[in-house]
């Protein structure tokens, strides 16, 4: 053996094992060899914590959690996992998080009477109001605005994207719906498209959504009056699929069973990137980015994945 081949298998060997303590942090960096991405690990001590809502734009994320009674918010990346002096208002609970790419943090808030049964901390919705409030990394509220006109209680999204914490896509009642904070949600616009919507994003002059139709998911994009421009058929799952985010040529899309897919939007092609070894608690994808957070008894583990150029 040279010394080329072995400053070779030292340089793999120490990407693929090195553990650098960071804090309370664990941080491992592993270069796939064959695969599509590389990925960096990072875990974080839960601290009697339990994850309630979960969001990122692929490098910033935020996590509510229950800590005894309380929800607390948390800033997390590859560097920091920071509790945030951020207050949910009284009598309210954290439905739906997202994070814009400026990596502000944006909360769907409705009114909830919360407590405690077998330990965890269980709320109900009670339809008072319902608000967005978005903060920054420091946990500073940038803007709080009443959405009480189109989202109640019985109209719950179940994903819920933003771009810039102005304009927000979400999928209602099985449908796509684009609205704004800047008129209170009060002239949303809702596409009936066929199939239900399981996730939507708004970007690129087209609304790109996933439709389940007849236990087979497709993902669609239309234009703003509701026209199908395309649709492509995605790999079969037992889960829905909850994210799909676009970034340049590429459509992201997000399974908790299967992991992450990009759809080429120039080769016209849906593309394995990621495979989850395990059901996760949540992801976020923007901009080439991906996190995927998952959790032990102990510890959270965020997977910060950056996939190669298609």
């Amino acid at each position: 053996m040279n010394h080329k081949d072995l400053k070779n298998i030292l340089i793999l060997a120490t990407a693929a094992f090195s553990v650098i303590a960071m804090g309370i942090a664990t941080y491992v960096f592993m270069a796939h060899v064959g695969k599509r991405y590389t990925e960096s690990i990072v875990t974080y001590p839960k601290n009697g914590t339990e994850k309630s809502v979960f969001a990122s734009n692929g490098k910033d994320s935020y996590l509510c959690c229950s800590e005894g009674e309380r929800f607390e918010v948390y800033y997390t990346d590859k560097d920091s996992f920071t509790k945030l002096p951020y207050e949910c208002p009284e009598n309210k609970r954290i439905i739906r998080m997202a994070v814009d790419d400026e990596g502000n943090c944006s909360m769907l808030i409705y009114s909830a009477e919360s407590e405690m049964v077998d330990g965890a901390l269980l709320s109900t919705l009670t339809g008072e109001t319902t608000e967005i409030d978005v903060i920054d990394k420091k946990g500073e509220i940038l803007s709080r605005t009443d959405v009480s006109a189109y989202l109640t209680n019985e109209n719950v999204p179940n994903s819920f994207e933003t771009h810039d914490s102005i304009y927000y896509a979400m999928d209602c009642a099985g449908k796509a719906v684009v609205g704004s904070v800047l008129d209170g949600m009060d002239n949303v616009m809702s596409y009936d498209v066929d199939g239900v919507v399981t996730a939507v994003d708004d970007s690129n002059d087209e609304i790109v959504s996933v439709v389940l139709e007849d236990d087979i998911s497709f993902l669609k994009a239309i234009d703003g009056s509701g026209k199908e421009l395309w649709k492509e058929e995605l790999p079969k799952s037992a889960c829905k699929y909850g994210i799909c985010a676009q970034a340049e040529d590429k459509i992201y899309l997000y399974n908790k069973e299967l992991g992450v897919y990009a759809y080429d939007m120039n080769k016209k092609k849906i593309i394995s990137i990621y495979k989850s070894p395990e059901v996760a608690l949540g992801a976020g994808i923007n901009d080439d980015n991906i996190c995927i957070l998952y959790e032990d008894e102990d510890d959270y583990e965020l997977h910060f994945i950056e996939p190669d150029k298609l």
